[in-house]
């Protein structure tokens, strides 16, 4: 049986949970990396080195955070392996709009000045890129997929991209999600299919889409 390499976070929970579930009805094995910029870095390397016939990036901030210095940085090779492998790749963009914004954040400022930050506990606080960062990480992410060799496809919740953000709070903001999601497509040089999904992350209807995603390109690589 194939197996297939998922990336999470803690604001990734249930969606991750609801895609193992999927996958793992349908036959495969499944592989979950916390992507908090060492698990993530190890999974690209297990890639690289032939393991996995698919993944699922719940969770590939690791570029976006690495390029702006946050807490999960994950080195600016993240994602390279799987596209130059072209093996199967399905995208959700979880955290491409949020990053950390505690005590141990250089810079944290620029990430607090708008006022609209999520303290989850002492050391941890959440706030959302600015819209210069959002439109630079956008480039960043579509210089990946227009490298990538095989299949990749996007799938997009329309009602935030993590737990975090979902409708009501604070950090809740899909016109600046969409701000991210136009500058990639303009950046973009290959058709790829980009699945808007009208649902939070965290929802049942998201992991489907994900995960039907990858299983017809699965299918079709047989």
């Amino acid at each position: 049986y194939p197996s297939i390499a998922v990336t999470e976070i803690g604001f990734s929970d249930q969606c991750a949970k609801y895609v193992e579930q999927l996958l793992t009805e349908k036959g495969y094995y499944v592989y979950p990396f916390h992507a908090q910029g060492i698990s993530d870095r190890a999974m690209d390397r297990l890639i690289a080195q032939g393991f996995f016939d698919g993944v699922i990036e719940i969770v590939p901030a690791g570029l976006i955070e690495e390029r702006f210095k946050g807490n999960r940085a994950a080195g600016m090779e993240r994602l390279d392996a799987a596209g130059e492998r072209g093996i199967p790749q399905v995208w959700a963009p979880c955290c491409l709009n949020i990053t950390g914004a505690g005590p141990t954040r250089t810079n944290r400022e620029k990430y607090t000045a708008s006022g609209k930050f999520l303290m989850i506990d002492e050391m941890r606080a959440m706030a959302r890129f600015p819209r210069d960062e959002l439109i630079i990480g956008a480039g960043l992410y579509s210089e990946k997929i227009n490298k990538a060799k095989g299949p990749l496809k996007l799938v997009v919740p329309l009602k935030g991209w993590s737990s975090l953000d979902r409708e009501g709070s604070i950090l809740y903001a899909p016109e600046e999600d969409r701000i991210f999601i136009d500058e990639l497509k303009k950046n973009l040089q290959r058709d790829i299919e980009i699945e808007e999904v009208d649902s939070n992350l965290e929802e049942m209807k998201t992991a489907q889409a994900l995960v039907e995603s990858l299983d017809r390109f699965m299918k079709q690589k047989d």
